[in-house]
């Protein structure tokens, strides 16, 4: 297996990943011991490809090369049966593309998986590309019995408590498994934990983000798999130990 970072260039460093893929907000995230510096040492090294590498046995997948791009945009479409607004791209950590499958990586340290799908819903003025995009990307994941839905209001209320970003995470890499003819995608949730900078109220952080994820595999996923629009995918989540910054456990 080998695994090319890109963006304008290849990416082999640190420093390559903070001049030419820096996070949005460089100067708050782009910190030691948080989730974007954290995930660009280790994509830089080959910790990662050994990850990879287990990720794709666990999920049945052979080993294959794959191209690799940090903070890449995947542009949700727009025309109907699957209209998800014109509001902007799913920024992914980093999107790997294999010959079989894609692999849409977010990373967190603590960092919440965005807010709730009530309060994206409540933030909104509810033109009509915000309802089509928060409405739309349930609808991508729960199906066809979804349609009946107009409003997050009428929404179930263990939907409504669902994170945002996990919904987004998961419609942007099945949409990138389209978009390359493959059949199988795969969100890999990767945790740093150990050596790292716990921000505020970490234990609270790290529970919620918890039981967030939990809410989510087992109310959308069915246990972590689920066919949705002809793609095969599943989500994972593994905790990286960081035992000194650039080493892990």
């Amino acid at each position: 297996m080998q695994i090319k970072l890109k963006k304008s260039i290849a990416i082999r460093t640190v420093e390559d990943w903070h001049t030419y893929a820096p996070p949005k907000d460089a100067q708050k995230q782009w910190k030691d011991g948080r989730s974007a510096k954290e995930l660009a040492r280790f994509a830089c090294s080959s910790r990662f490809e050994e990850l990879i590498r287990t990720i794709l046995k666990e999920c049945h997948i052979k080993n294959q090369d794959f191209t690799g791009e940090p903070e890449a945009e995947t542009y949700f479409p727009t025309k109907e049966p699957l209209n998800l607004g014109k509001n902007g791209p799913r920024n992914h950590d980093i999107l790997l593309i294999g010959k079989d499958c894609v692999i849409g990586i977010e990373a967190k340290v603590s960092e919440p998986f965005d807010e709730t799908i009530q309060e994206r819903w409540d933030k909104l003025e509810k033109t009509e590309n915000q309802r089509n995009r928060v409405l739309g990307l349930v609808k991508y994941i729960m199906g066809d019995t979804y349609n009946k839905y107009q409003t997050v209001e009428s929404l179930p209320e263990e939907i409504k408590a669902l994170r945002y970003q996990l919904f987004a995470a998961t419609v942007g890499t099945i949409e990138e498994a389209k978009k390359n003819n493959v059949k199988k995608a795969i969100v890999l949730i990767i945790v740093f934990n150990g050596n790292i900078d716990p921000g505020a109220n970490y234990e609270d952080c790290i529970r919620r983000n918890n039981d967030d994820y939990d809410d989510f595999v087992s109310i959308c996923m069915t246990g972590g798999k689920k066919i949705i629009n002809g793609i095969e995918c599943q989500i994972i989540k593994k905790v990286i130990a960081v035992t000194y910054p650039g080493e892990w456990k």
